[in-house]
């Protein structure tokens, strides 16, 4: 509760919320909990992250239509769902559409996957970058991060591999 009053002061002094549910059972009392919170933080949402595999565990939305379908009320500006190999699918203002992921020779960790994703992302749009050039800057950067092991790589692999913004 006291987080989402924070959220409510944030939004009301013109702050944008972005929300990615990262959904893992064992940190949830019950599922229904889970359902509760999630959907009270999409409906703060200007920006949001739901991921195909989330979405089906707690929900059991099994593909884009029905996660845009079950958000359509949350009057979220932007939802930039992330589908593993199949690519990333954006709506925005009514328009859809899926931009591929960088494909991976090598993946020797994937814990910082759709962090690094969002982060990338986030940055490319406020540098001003449309969506669909956000999507795939944000792949690169997951691209990127997958190759390394841990959560955390050093700016060096960075500086090789992307394009700066």
């Amino acid at each position: 509760a006291t987080l989402f009053e924070l959220i409510s002061s944030l939004k009301a002094k013109g702050s944008k919320i972005a929300f990615d549910p990262n959904y893992r059972a064992r940190l949830w009392s019950s599922q229904e909990d889970a359902k509760y919170w999630t959907d009270k933080a999409y409906a703060e949402a200007d920006l949001a992250f739901p991921g195909a595999d989330d979405h089906l565990m707690l929900f059991g939305h099994t593909n884009a239509d029905e996660i845009f379908s079950y958000l359509a009320d949350k009057q979220i500006e932007e939802i930039v769902m992330k589908n593993g190999a199949v690519g990333v699918h954006i709506l925005r203002q009514q328009e859809q559409c899926i931009v591929p992921v960088e494909r991976v020779e090598q993946v020797v960790d994937t814990t910082a996957a759709g962090d690094a994703f969002n982060g990338g992302y986030m940055a490319a749009r406020l540098a001003g970058r449309k969506p669909v050039e956000s999507a795939s800057y944000g792949a690169k950067v997951a691209a990127t991060v997958i190759t390394y092991p841990g959560a955390i790589i050093s700016g060096d692999a960075f500086t090789n591999h992307i394009p700066s913004l």
